[in-house]
């Protein structure tokens, strides 16, 4: 038998509709740590209105979002940060972060809708 056939019902529901952890991965940025986290269901599929955002917008408001001081909840980005990122050199460390992002779903996502 299973764990999940040895639960019972309220049990089930109560692991699954708790709090979990949001997954998150220290990377590294022109030298700098930063702490990327993965969005929530809520977060991905909540926002219409990012349909009508052209891709460069939806990607750095990505990067704004999910981009945080490591160990705590306060984002490096400002909303207001758009442009300034947008200016960053494509190099490695913006390919690690894309690729990181692309891992947890959120630039990916964000630049497919």
């Amino acid at each position: 038998m299973t764990q999940a056939q040895q639960l019972t019902r309220d049990e089930m529901r109560t692991k699954l509709l708790g709090r979990h952890q949001i997954d998150a991965k220290l990377i590294t940025v022109f030298g700098v740590s930063v702490e990327l986290r993965a969005p929530t269901l809520d977060e991905i599929v909540g926002n219409e209105k990012d349909v009508e955002k052209d891709s460069k917008q939806r990607a750095t408001e990505m990067i704004i979002k999910y981009s945080y001081v490591p160990g705590t909840n306060e984002r490096v980005f400002e909303d207001t940060d758009h442009a300034a990122i947008l200016q960053w050199p494509f190099c490695k460390d913006l390919l690690d972060l894309q690729s990181q992002a692309g891992h947890r779903g959120i630039l990916k996502y964000a630049t497919q809708r």
